[in-house]
């Protein structure tokens, strides 16, 4: 199935058009997971008003479908590995 296709894109790119272009880009490539990791840490002490609860559950279902097909981009951080 095409990315474009795929109805959490749709729902990410619909309500987030730049987010989108973004995935668009880094599909298939190591920078996927990184790219998904910060958009949903709050890094602006903060002032980051958050995504919808759909929008939130597109991203990680994208996320996981991503690691599926390309599991030698998957990326972990540092917390995730001390589990």
């Amino acid at each position: 199935m095409k990315l474009e296709l795929n109805p959490n894109f749709i729902v990410i790119d619909n309500a987030h058009p730049h987010i989108g272009k973004s995935i668009q880009i880094f599909w298939g490539h190591p920078e996927m997971s990184l790219f998904i990791n910060r958009i949903v840490t709050d890094i602006r002490d903060g002032n980051r008003a958050g995504f919808s609860q759909e929008v939130s559950d597109a991203l990680f279902r994208l996320l996981k479908h991503h690691d599926v097909l390309y599991p030698q981009h998957i990326t972990y951080l540092a917390w995730e590995q001390a589990r």
